[in-house]
């Protein structure tokens, strides 16, 4: 193994910030810098938790949790990583005022106790057997002593963590660049000397760019085709990655014309996913007919969604439209700039507008503020966004429980609520599978939400670049890569 050298990594988008609390910790999005900046104390391997910065979370009960750490951690501005801090970050996280991206799965915690510096009793309000996997999606700690002096906004763009890298500089829009953390508490590494996040969001240009000079080079890809012209051009090493759940349609339930439940019913009817996964996707990704994948133990073939029926679909658009009172139905369909989503919502569009009484309208809106009008429901009609998932709780739930602080479509089905939250209590892994195929023949019923694409991502990297690792929903361990000379 030889140390040192700089890795350069492609994405296609900035971030809205870097508090912890307006992260989302999503694949090729926020995760690569929070990563980096924060290290994370668990992650998901395949479905499995892994402790990373923690030794440990176990419980004999799933209520009362004992977090351990590792000893001696400290944030690169010097102060302790201890249990005090992971109790100050989930509390932050927890707080309504701060609007936190994952602030459901903080509000979950009754009480937190230190115990000693490296351990943190944790109660929960009701029994949950799978915080762990919670905590995967809250595993980023920034430094009490630098947000408390910063404060909130400046700690946003000037952030202090425990991880294996610091941020030195950020150009929004353009780059983050990372110099080695020192004082890294898992030594020796991180074996790199730096890390440049560069965000292009032309998947075309990014590419072009990539393929131009790969060496000590990393791309994330999220276009089939993308991926297909950047393999045959043999660029670098190919990392596909597939995940449950993917790009869907958030639908704002809470107003006209979304709240219409035949217009909802009629538009799941309306698109033929055969023919979506041959002219979207190349025919490369399979057609999406459930919000798992074929592979997941929560797949049921009797489950799916709503099949093609151009017929069915019409009908309902018909009695939408008497229902609603007009005669066009016009529906405002916000989405993200870069090329997979773009090509997705132009298909979608283009598919709905021949039907009568519909018309879909698009506006492509930055990444960052996207995310922002999505989460917070700021958006009326659709929201063209994107979902993946490993295990659907929390990232698949969250958004749909009627008690959710963050309901992208202000749906609420109590007795969807009442599978999901036997689904985390019960300790039968059985009756979980169970639990949640039941939640999703009430989700297909009621659809709140569309899935029209399966989670696939590539990730090309220079072949020099060693022991990468996918983790969660398509980040990549920046820990322990190194570069072979």
């Amino acid at each position: 193994m030889t140390p040192g050298g700089v890795l350069t990594v492609y994405k296609p988008s900035d971030i809205p910030g870097m508090d912890p609390t307006q992260i989302a910790n999503s694949g090729s999005f926020d995760a690569p810098p929070a990563f980096a900046l924060y290290d994370a104390l668990a992650y998901s391997d395949n479905g499995a938790v892994k402790p990373q910065a923690m030794e440990s979370l176990t419980s004999a009960d799933a209520v009362v949790w004992q977090l351990k750490l590792h000893p001696n951690m400290k944030f690169s501005d010097g102060t302790a990583w201890d249990a005090a801090a992971v109790k100050f970050n989930w509390a932050r996280l927890a707080d309504p005022a701060l609007h936190a991206i994952r602030q459901p799965l903080a509000a979950q915690i009754s009480q937190m106790d230190v115990v000693d510096p490296v351990t943190l009793k944790v109660t929960l309000k009701t029994k949950n057997a799978l915080f762990p996997g919670a905590v995967t999606l809250i595993p980023f700690m920034g430094s009490p002593a630098a947000i408390q002096s910063e404060g909130n906004d400046k700690f946003n763009t000037q952030p202090v963590g425990g991880g294996p890298f610091v941020l030195k500089s950020w150009t929004r829009d353009s780059q983050m660049v990372f110099d080695r953390n020192p004082n890294y508490w898992n030594s020796p590494q991180p074996y790199l000397d730096g890390l440049v996040l560069k965000m292009i969001v032309d998947e075309t240009q990014r590419y072009n760019t990539f393929c131009s000079s790969t060496a000590n080079s990393m791309i994330f890809i999220q276009s089939v085709g993308a991926a297909d012209t950047v393999s045959k051009q043999n660029c670098g090493t190919i990392e596909p990655f597939v995940l449950n759940g993917g790009i869907n349609m958030f639908y704002n339930t809470t107003k006209a014309p979304m709240n219409n439940l035949k217009l909802r019913q009629g538009i799941a009817k309306a698109i033929n996913f055969d023919d979506y996964s041959k002219v979207v996707d190349l025919g490369l990704i399979p057609p999406t007919h459930s919000v798992m994948r074929p592979e997941s133990p929560f797949y049921d073939p009797n489950i799916l969604q709503p099949a093609f029926d151009a017929a069915g679909a019409q009908a309902l658009f018909d009695q939408a439209a008497q229902e609603l009172g007009v005669s066009t139905i016009n529906i405002p369909m916000s989405a993200f700039p870069s090329p997979n989503y773009a090509n997705s919502a132009a298909y979608i569009q283009g598919v709905l507008n021949k039907y009568n009484h519909i018309k879909i309208d698009i506006t492509t809106v930055a990444t960052a503020a996207h995310v922002t009008e999505c989460t917070s429901r700021q958006y009326n009609g659709i929201c063209h966004y994107g979902n993946p998932f490993d295990d659907p709780d929390p990232t698949w739930v969250n958004p749909f429980l009627c008690t959710s602080t963050t309901n992208p479509t202000g749906w609420c089905n109590p007795q969807f609520d009442k599978l999901i939250l036997d689904n985390e209590t019960t300790l039968d892994p059985k009756q979980r599978i169970q639990d949640l195929k039941d939640a999703q023949k009430i989700f297909y019923a009621e659809q709140p939400s569309l899935y029209v694409e399966i989670r696939y991502s590539w990730v090309f990297h220079a072949g020099n670049l060693q022991d990468f690792h996918y983790v969660n929903d398509g980040c990549v361990l920046f820990n322990q890569l190194w570069l072979k000379k």
